[in-house]
């Protein structure tokens, strides 16, 4: 007779409980051991859509002419004018230092090249613009080893460093830091509030033990896709949190469930088996909502997002399995010893009504009065929202005090942050022969014309903004035509500076060995620019004077193109390089980036083709620079184009959520119905979740737009820096993980509901009943994911404090004002139409639950 009882799934859990616990004890030290160095092989980055036009465009740049956004920027402050002796040699002593560094592929200073760009206003500081060899996974490696070595004082420098590496390998470290202060303090809270839910130790730590198993197997699963993909720290970050607190939620709900069958006086076996045949079964239910909510991130070709689904997926499946098959095992062997070590004093479940059921009693009196102020209420709360303006994290990604991100606000406040690591590169790969300067000359009169351009830059010279002059009329040398014409007169790369610095990037050529290139690039360097004092007013004037040389200079457009076409046939590099990108000729010295752009043809123009550095009025990562990148390619070009730099990266990850969103939305909306449909085979109360929790996600955007875009409420969520923007990956990355979770608890809600009305056959009562029976519980689950989303929302760096406030705000308003007043009340309106079913014979069938009993403390 007990053999026939303990048949199936729950009975061979039972049976073979000492099997099921050995196994997860091994798993769980495997685990340790295999995922311990996984936050090692963990990148920042992968924001960028797999093969975008703007990654394809920053390859071309880099392999034809070394070009491209510096991986690092130093500045280099000295105490008096940059420009004399002294600093100067500094300057020169410290860009040939990171010439010489195997890891360095491209350095560009103030000292070896003529760019006003790179002096501070004051005249007291310079860059150091540094491009590093390797791909996106090895440069932040290769900079967290080259920048300790030049940060700090360095003769009369002190050097700062910032740029996307440097600010990459300090999220990197942040990230480790706070995960594991996060461990630390979200373990110890989650136990004093279970303590508090339970009563008793045993009981408490249950879900504590199926969080950290869940965690630990998560890490080891994580490192195995870092040797097939590339995986976020954020996904880390979020995969623990998250797979921590659904762990503790599931087996809340079982634990409190199993208890209080116990209290109705079932032995152990039979507990077990009504527990996992109605919780357990809702929380598979909840748990596979879950899965396929976070499988829409997958939908999206950007590398960050599927990362976060790997480990989101990978931890909410860790966490069923913990608690659906190693939890009733424990049980088994814990039986009624499950409230062994009591907290004196503390009651188990009140007598008789609780607070949510005399709630729920009030709502559905007067449903209408409780549900039209709500929603007018949250509708409120989420108007916000309809100003998000989508950007991309730059350096505020990191606290305001970080060392690279006070770096990056000293690199806007005092240089032209867009004429050196902001602009916008356009790729011209057809562009060749004869006539190839010429086409770029009418081209980049053309880009002149486009509204929030400020300067273009390519081999025939630099074409600033058209201004007008006096009397509204368009300066003569700066005239360009509204329709698009060629008609711009631009500060040209001048002959002579061209000429002269051609023929001294030849003469830098080594004819034996490599150390005698630098030292010639210097002094020729020197020839091709006017001397220099170390007074800033004879630099003015001197700056004045090259000026009025260059005006003279230039000639016509015909004049200006055939120039160019001379001086690239005479230096271009050839595909691939050519010149060394470390050798230190003069010709190889601006290669780093959208700098110097009066330095000559051959910079710009090549055997592998052309290109053109185009500076935007606004801050790159902003939707402002994205419309004009926009813009930009709806321009006509000489030829195919591609572009990149910062702006576009926005635009191109932009448009691949954009292009997708509408696919996963979908995804997300069909699987809800479709498991509501499931557990309790009524379409109202399918439409009546996925509309709720709808609402629910729009107010907590509303409000992640009013604190981080805005700036309003800061001294609530810390060291945050505001920049206007909200990033583009977090409205889909959140919702595709908040929708999952407050499905967990309208699955455990509508579950018990369901039971409730199989007895009572009556809404109102059933409801009440339900509520009743499992608001208490899903407050405290709330309560316990809040608390570890709030510990992660700690976290220094804004993608996750994001994430962190986003999560826990959704799933508190779901839990109290969603579920406990606007369920009711809606429920109440309609009335029988919540159990209609197009499906009679589809409905599925739930066990009927016992009447409720009081549950006394056990003494």
């Amino acid at each position: 007779m007990a053999g026939r009882r303990r048949r199936g799934p729950i009975g061979g859990l039972v049976r073979r409980r000492r099997l099921v616990l050995a196994l997860a004890a091994i798993g769980l030290v495997v685990a340790s051991l295999f995922g311990h160095d996984v936050h090692d092989r963990l990148i920042v980055g992968g924001a960028n859509p797999e093969g975008a036009e703007s990654e394809r465009a920053n390859a071309w740049l880099a392999r034809h002419f070394g070009a491209g956004t510096p991986h690092l920027v130093l500045i280099a402050r000295a105490g008096r004018p940059v420009d004399e002796p002294g600093v100067a040699a500094a300057g020169r002593g410290l860009a040939e230092r990171l010439r010489r560094d195997p890891e360095v592929a491209q350095v560009t200073s103030y000292w070896t090249t003529p760019a006003p760009a790179l002096r501070s206003r004051d005249g007291r500081a310079g860059l150091v613009l540094v491009r590093l060899h390797g791909d996106e996974a090895e440069v932040p490696s290769a900079a967290a080893r080259v920048a300790p070595g030049v940060r700090g004082r360095q003769g009369p420098l002190t050097v700062s460093v910032t740029g996307e590496a440097q600010v990459k390998v300090e999220a990197e470290r942040r990230s480790e830091q706070d995960l594991r202060r996060a461990e630390l303090v979200a373990a110890p809270l989650t136990l004093l509030i279970l303590l508090l839910v339970f009563g008793g130790l045993v009981a408490a730590a249950l879900p504590v033990l199926m969080g950290l198993l869940a965690v630990t197997g998560t890490m080891a699963v994580l490192r195995v896709l870092t040797d097939l993909t590339l995986v976020s720290v954020f996904a880390m970050s979020i995969a623990t949190a998250l797979g921590f607190a659904l762990a503790v939620d599931y087996s809340l709900f079982i634990v409190t469930r199993y208890r209080e069958e116990l209290a109705r006086g079932r032995p152990p076996y039979d507990a077990i088996v009504t527990t996992m045949r109605t919780t357990g079964r809702a929380m598979l239910f909840s748990a596979a909502t879950v899965v396929l909510s976070l499988s829409a991130l997958l939908l999206f070709p950007v590398p960050t997002l599927r990362s976060i689904a790997y480990g989101g997926i990978t931890v909410t499946l860790l966490a069923a399995l913990s608690s659906l098959v190693v939890l009733p095992a424990l049980l088994s062997v814990l039986g009624p010893r499950i409230d062994a070590l009591r907290v004196p004093g503390r009651v188990i479940t009140p007598r008789g009504p609780g607070i949510w059921g005399r709630t729920a009693r009030v709502v559905m009196r007067r449903p209408l009065l409780v549900a039209v102020p709500l929603t007018v209420l949250l509708l409120a709360l989420a108007a916000p929202f309809t100003q998000v303006k989508f950007g991309v994290f730059d350096d505020r990604l990191l606290p305001a005090a970080a060392p690279a991100a006070q770096t990056a606000q000293t690199l806007r406040q005092d240089f032209d942050a867009q004429a050196t690591v902001g602009a916008t590169m356009i790729a011209l790969p057809a562009l060749k022969g004869p006539h190839a300067a010429t086409h770029l000359a009418a081209y980049a009169s053309r880009l002149t014309g486009i509204e929030g351009v400020r300067e273009v830059a390519t081999a025939t010279g630099t074409y600033p903004r058209p201004r007008p002059c006096e009397g509204g009329r368009r300066s003569r040398l700066h005239a360009v035509s509204t329709q698009g014409e060629p008609g711009a007169k631009p500060r040209p790369a001048s002959a002579g500076r061209t000429a002269k610095a051609l023929k001294a990037a030849k003469a830098a050529e080594p004819e034996k060995g490599p150390e005698k290139g630098p030292e010639k690039a210097e002094q020729a360097e020197q020839a091709a620019k006017p001397e220099e004092t170390g007074k800033t007013a004879t630099s003015e004037k001197a700056a004045k004077a090259r000026d009025r040389e260059e005006r003279r200079e230039a000639g016509s457009p015909g004049e200006r193109g055939a120039r160019a076409e001379r001086a690239a046939r005479a230096g271009a590099p050839e595909p691939g390089g050519g010149r060394g990108p470390r050798d230190g000729r003069a010709g190889d010295v601006a290669g780093c980036g959208p700098i110097a752009s009066g330095w000559g043809g051959s910079r710009y123009i090549g055997a592998g083709g052309a290109w053109v550095s185009v500076t935007l009025d606004g801050e790159p990562y902003t939707a402002e620079s994205g419309a004009v990148v926009e813009r930009i390619r709806r321009t006509e070009a000489p030829g195919p184009l591609l572009v990149g730099g910062p702006s576009a990266q926005l635009v191109d990850t932009r448009d691949a959520i954009g292009d997708r969103l509408g696919a996963a939305l979908g995804l997300v909306a069909v699987t809800t119905l479709g498991l509501i449909l499931l557990l309790t085979g009524s379409p109202v109360l399918a439409v009546k979740a996925l509309v709720l929790n709808a609402l629910s996600l729009t107010v907590t955007f509303g409000v992640l737009v009013h604190i981080f875009q805005e700036g309003h409420l800061l001294w609530m969520v810390g060291d945050v820096a505001v920049s206007g923007t909200t990033d583009v990956l977090v409205p889909s990355l959140l919702f595709c993980v908040a929708f999952g979770l407050s499905l967990d608890y309208e699955v455990f809600l509508l579950s018990r509901i369901t039971e409730e009305h199989r007895r009572v056959r009556d809404t109102t009562e059933a409801v009440a009943l339900g509520l009743d029976r499992t608001g208490r519980l899903f407050t405290s689950a709330a309560v316990v994911f809040a608390v570890v989303m709030i510990c992660l929302a700690t976290s220094g760096l804004v993608l996750l404090k994001m994430v962190g406030v986003g999560l826990a705000l959704a799933v508190l308003l779901d839990a109290t004002l969603i579920r406990g007043l606007l369920v009711p009340a809606v429920m109440r309106l309609a009335g029988p139409a919540n159990w209609w079913t197009p499906w009679p014979v589809a409905r599925p069938r739930i066990p009927p639950a016992p009447a409720p009993a009081p549950v006394p403390a056990r003494p």
